[in-house]
């Protein structure tokens, strides 16, 4: 099964535990063995090989605890500093987000990034809404997939300014 897939997986597990918290406040004190049972077996019914959880309510943290395995092929456990990748699954809220401010009269989705943002490069004030929606906009990327972090090594703020002054992959709208 493909890394992508997993990440799927861990996911919805974590929508299908949002959903069972309600149901443990329902039950009364901790309940820590009733969902460690209950995550297990998902894992298996799911083939999850590995997830963190944590459960806090009224700001008590109630439970805290990695199951499985990150890296199945070295058979790497998931530690309490395992960083899991939600990748494309942002796309779904952000989508939904954007909608909302259009419904709202917030967001014009043929309006330009320089209508919301200001102090951007020159290149990227004529990009429009939905050319970042498409992934066709055409401004450089901020991660280095083939190094797994941020271009040129960087963090995240540094990075951020460095690409303001890379090329644009390609003129908005002429690719995809």
């Amino acid at each position: 099964m493909n890394q992508n897939l997993f990440k799927l997986q861990k996911i919805i597990l974590l929508i299908l535990l949002f959903g069972f918290i309600p149901f443990l406040k329902a039950l009364g004190q901790s309940k820590t063995d009733s969902i460690t049972s209950f995550l297990q077996d998902e894992m298996i019914k799911r083939n999850i090989p590995g997830l963190q959880v944590a459960i806090i309510r009224n700001g008590k943290v109630e439970l805290v605890k990695s199951f499985g395995f990150a890296n199945i092929e070295n058979r790497v456990k998931v530690n309490d500093s395992t960083i899991f990748s939600i990748n494309s699954a942002t796309k779904a809220f952000t989508g939904v987000a954007i909608m909302q401010l259009v419904e709202e009269g917030k967001i014009n989705l043929q309006g330009t990034i320089s209508s919301y943002l200001d102090s951007l490069p020159d290149q990227w004030k004529e990009i429009k809404i939905y050319q970042l929606l498409t992934h066709n906009s055409g401004l450089p990327d901020l991660v280095d997939v083939r190094k797994g972090g941020f271009v040129e090594g960087l963090k995240y703020p540094e990075a951020l300014n460095k690409i303001r002054e890379y090329p644009m992959e390609f003129t908005a709208g002429t690719a995809i």
